[in-house]
């Protein structure tokens, strides 16, 4: 879906209301106009997990067809670079479980409200 230009266009232009979440895959931010626009949107924040976590959570499933023959080390030492070089808040999920992770986005959602006075 995000190969498509024009979608994927059309969708970050009608996602800009007051109060939303956006969840992307992380294909989404290898565009640097998807990040600029996502940045005029709200807060971005960067749910950060490590190779082997990853790795492990994908073979739990069934490949998606944009993995099928890429090497995942490669394709994740390239990643890596593009998701550390954003804005954004950082969340390292390797050592929480869901209750904890999810107390953590709300204590920075929370925290972010709190600093710009809403």
């Amino acid at each position: 879906l995000w190969d498509d230009g024009a979608v994927k266009n059309q969708l970050l232009n009608h996602v800009g209301y007051m109060g939303g979440v956006i969840a992307l895959g992380g294909g989404a931010v290898l565009d640097p106009e998807n990040v600029a626009h996502l940045q005029t949107l709200g807060k971005l924040i960067y749910l950060q997990t490590g190779a082997q976590t990853l790795k492990r959570r994908l073979m739990l499933a069934d490949l998606p067809a944009f993995l099928e023959g890429i090497d995942f080390d490669e394709a994740y030492a390239a990643r890596i670079k593009v998701y550390e070089s954003i804005s954004a808040h950082r969340l390292d999920l390797d050592c929480l479980d869901l209750s904890s992770a999810v107390a953590a986005l709300c204590s920075i959602i929370l925290l972010e409200e709190h600093a710009d006075g809403v």
